[in-house]
C-alpha cells in the first residue's frame, strides 16, 4: 500500500485507488479502507481526490455493434435523398478529440478553483496556515480546516473547522465598515473582527477560549441565545447548554501551540483525554485511584514517549503503550 506521505496527484494517479473510488474491485476497495482507517490523517485529502476522480469520471458504457448498425441504417433512411450524408473527414474527427480534450481540462479547472482548501493534520501533528487576509491559524493534532480560495471584497471571511485550532486573526476593513472573521464548527459559529482565540470541538463538547478582542457566539440550537465574550473568558458547548466562565490564564488552554501540556492540578483521567486526542491511543488506567490523581507541572506534548515518561515519573505509575493503547498501572515494586 502507498506511503502516507501521499500527495493529491499521487492518490488520483494510482490505478487501485481509482479502484476504490469506482468500487471496481472488491479487493482493492477492502485494501484501501483498511489503509484509511490506519492514517486517518490522510482522510481528508483522499475524499479530494476520490472527489476529482468522480468529478471527471466520463468513461461511458462499450458499444454494441449490432444495435450502432440498426441506429445508423435507421438514420439514413430518415433523411432526404438530396442530402446525401458523407463520413467525417480525418481532420474533423481530430478536431472533436481536441475540443472534447479541452473541455475536460476546463471541467477539471473549473472544479478545482471551486473546491475550498483543505488543511488536516494527522494524530501527533501540527500545523500553521496563513490564511490570504494575512490571519494566522495554528491546527492542533487529528483536525481540519477548510478556506475558501478566495473571498469577495467586503463579505465575510468564513472558514469551517473540525478538531482544534488557535486563531489570530487580523483585521480587515472595506467601505461598508470592518468585514467580520466567521469560524463555524459543528455546533456554533465564533463571529470576530480581529483578535486571539482558541476553538476547540471534541466528541460532544465545543470550547472556546478568548485571549484578546471580542467575539460573538451564534449556536445553531435555536434555543440557545448568542453569547459575547470578553478576553479571559471562556465558554462551553456541552449537553445542550452554553455556559460562560472567567479563566485566570486564557493562554494556557493554548500552550499546545508551543509543544507543551501545561498541568495545574488536572486529574490522570483528563491528561488521558488529551493524549487520545493527541495521539489517537487509546488510554487505560488500570490501577485503582489512578483516574483521580492531581498533577502539576509542564510536560513535552510534541514526543509521546518524552510525555509518558515524564507522567510515569511526576505520578510515579508505570506506563507501557504500543501502536493502539497506553496503559497506565500502579506500580509493583
Amino acid at each position: 500500500m502507498p506511503h502516507q506521505h501521499y500527495r493529491l496527484e499521487d492518490f488520483i494517479g494510482d490505478e487501485t485507488f481509482r479502484h476504490w473510488v469506482n468500487r471496481t474491485d472488491a479487493l482493492h476497495a477492502a485494501s484501501w479502507d483498511d489503509w484509511l482507517r490506519e492514517h486517518p490523517g490522510q482522510a481528508a485529502l483522499a475524499e479530494q481526490a476520490a472527489d476529482i476522480i468522480r468529478g471527471l469520471h466520463f468513461d461511458k458504457p462499450p458499444l454494441d455493434p449490432a444495435k450502432t448498425e440498426e441506429d445508423w441504417e435507421r438514420l439514413r433512411a430518415s433523411l432526404p435523398a438530396a442530402a446525401p450524408v458523407r463520413p467525417l473527414r480525418p481532420a474533423w474527427y481530430r478536431l472533436a478529440a481536441a475540443v472534447a480534450l479541452l473541455l475536460t481540462a476546463l471541467s477539471g479547472a473549473w472544479y478545482l478553483a471551486s473546491r475550498p482548501v483543505a488543511y488536516a493534520t494527522a494524530y501527533g501533528q501540527k500545523e500553521t496556515v496563513t490564511l490570504p487576509d494575512g490571519s494566522r491559524v495554528t491546527l492542533n493534532a487529528h483536525s481540519r480546516l477548510e478556506v475558501p480560495r478566495r473571498w469577495a471584497g467586503g463579505q465575510a471571511r468564513e472558514v469551517w473547522l473540525e478538531g482544534e485550532a488557535f486563531f489570530a486573526v487580523t483585521e480587515k476593513a472595506a467601505p461598508g465598515g470592518p468585514v467580520k472573521f466567521v469560524v463555524h464548527t459543528r455546533d456554533l459559529d465564533v463571529e470576530v473582527l480581529g483578535t486571539e482565540f482558541n476553538v476547540k470541538q471534541r466528541s460532544a463538547q465545543t470550547t472556546v477560549t478568548l485571549e484578546s478582542g471580542s467575539i460573538h457566539l451564534r449556536p445553531h440550537d435555536p434555543r440557545l441565545a448568542p453569547l459575547r465574550l470578553r478576553p479571559g473568558e471562556q465558554a462551553e458547548l456541552d449537553g445542550g447548554r452554553l455556559v460562560p466562565h472567567r479563566v485566570a490564564d486564557p493562554a494556557r488552554f493554548s500552550t499546545w501551540k508551543q509543544g507543551q501540556l501545561v498541568l495545574d492540578g488536572k486529574t490522570l483521567a483528563e491528561v488521558a483525554k488529551v493524549i487520545e486526542e493527541t495521539y489517537g491511543r487509546k488510554v487505560v488506567l488500570r490501577g485503582a485511584g489512578l483516574a483521580g490523581l492531581k498533577l502539576s507541572g509542564t510536560y513535552p506534548l510534541d514526543n509521546m514517549d518524552m510525555l509518558l515518561r515524564a507522567l510515569a515519573l511526576a505520578a510515579q505509575v508505570e506506563v507501557t503503550y504500543d501502536d493502539k493503547q497506553v496503559i497506565f498501572d500502579n506500580r509493583t515494586d
